[in-house]
């Protein structure tokens, strides 16, 4: 028996870097993720490639959420944001607690380059 196990009984279940994604990301299918809102703006680009804006005041995706909306969400709550959909999944209190992230299919029109027909 290890350390960590004589103080996971003790304390309950430690976390390490190594469990990190495991807790803060779930897939659920090809295109939707559901992250914890606590996770950083640097993991979560780290982990799946997700860049998006820091410097602003946050840096979870809790406080990009809520400096895209606005306002504290009740749940159920989105927004596109370059081709992905977030959605308030959990708030507890006035905390958002987890995300849905859901990469969007390039529409048709999307696909095109602006400016029309092809020489």
């Amino acid at each position: 028996m290890t350390i960590e196990d004589v103080l996971e009984q003790i304390v309950g279940e430690i976390q390490d870097e190594y469990d990190r994604e495991e807790a803060a990301i779930r897939t659920l299918g090809e295109n939707i993720l559901v992250v914890d809102a606590s996770m950083s703006l640097r993991d979560l680009a780290n982990d799946r490639d997700i860049i998006l804006p820091r410097g602003e005041g946050y840096e979870t995706l809790a406080g990009f959420v809520l400096a895209r909306l606005g306002f504290i969400p009740r749940g159920g709550e989105s927004f596109v944001f370059e081709s992905r959909r977030y959605t308030v999944l959990e708030v507890e209190g006035h905390r958002v607690s987890k995300i849905r992230i859901e990469t969007l299919p390039l529409t048709h029109s999307a696909a095109k380059p602006a400016g029309g027909a092809g020489v």
